[in-house]
């Protein structure tokens, strides 16, 4: 019964600054399956999947090995969003990821959504304090 402009929005989304793209999403590959499987697992609707990914965002879902849901490196969860060629499309939409521009990028797409109040981020565990000084530093200055 609340109106929904007492109600702030955030965007959740995972972050890695890295020099080379593809470093920065393998470090985040991982995490972004699970999101994918979190966000995806018990419906499409309302989701905005492109037709072209449904097949393929379905077999992740009932595929993903929730023990696995912490693993870090190759896991069997990891392989599995990389054989469906899921790996760009997931971290578009469930990341802040890749150099510097490329993420402030990301961050001005999202604020230019005016429903959004804020975006939270959090960081591969073991780059945290990396990623954070990279975008406080080279990121948000140019947001």
């Amino acid at each position: 019964g609340r109106d929904l402009s007492d109600i702030d929005i955030w965007v959740s989304s995972r972050a890695n600054v890295d020099d080379d793209r593809e470093d920065a999403v393998e470090d985040l590959t991982s995490n972004i399956a699970g999101m994918a499987n979190h966000s995806l697992r018990f419906t499409l609707e309302d989701k905005g999947i492109p037709d072209e990914y449904r097949d393929r965002i379905l077999e992740l879902t009932d595929k993903y090995d929730p023990h696995l849901h912490q693993a870090t490196g190759k896991s069997e969860n990891v392989r599995l969003l990389e054989r469906l060629e899921l790996t760009e499309f997931i971290a578009d939409r469930y990341a802040i990821v890749g150099e510097p521009s490329d993420c402030a990028a990301k961050i001005r797409d999202i604020s230019q959504v005016e429903e959004i109040d804020g975006i939270y981020i959090s960081t591969p565990t073991n780059r945290t304090k990396i990623v954070l000084k990279r975008m406080a530093q080279e990121v948000f200055p140019n947001v």
